[in-house]
């Protein structure tokens, strides 16, 4: 297991059913417990724009975060966060 995986298990600290724990640290990031997660899954592509002098041009890009929250209270919002430590 790497860091990065610990670090996810004490964030998220699941139940047995995989659900976010009631002691959780994710709850005072996102704010509450009603959440859905996902771990390491491509999400939504984005696009991200350019402009130059001669033209403009959008980039599509697909981001896979280390988690996405789902928020069924706020219509199936969705967060996506990166876990950033300092081992190599």
């Amino acid at each position: 297991m790497t860091i990065d995986d610990e670090l996810l298990l004490e964030l998220i600290k699941p139940n047995k059913l995989g659900e976010v724990g009631d002691d959780a640290l994710i709850i005072k990031v996102v704010g509450t417990k009603n959440m859905s997660y996902t771990l390491e899954e491509p999400t939504t592509p984005f696009k991200s724009y350019t402009a130059t002098d001669e033209f403009d041009y959008a980039m599509e890009h697909l981001i896979t975060p280390d988690i996405t929250v789902t928020l069924p209270k706020e219509k199936e919002k969705e967060i996506a966060i990166e876990i950033e430590n300092d081992v190599h």
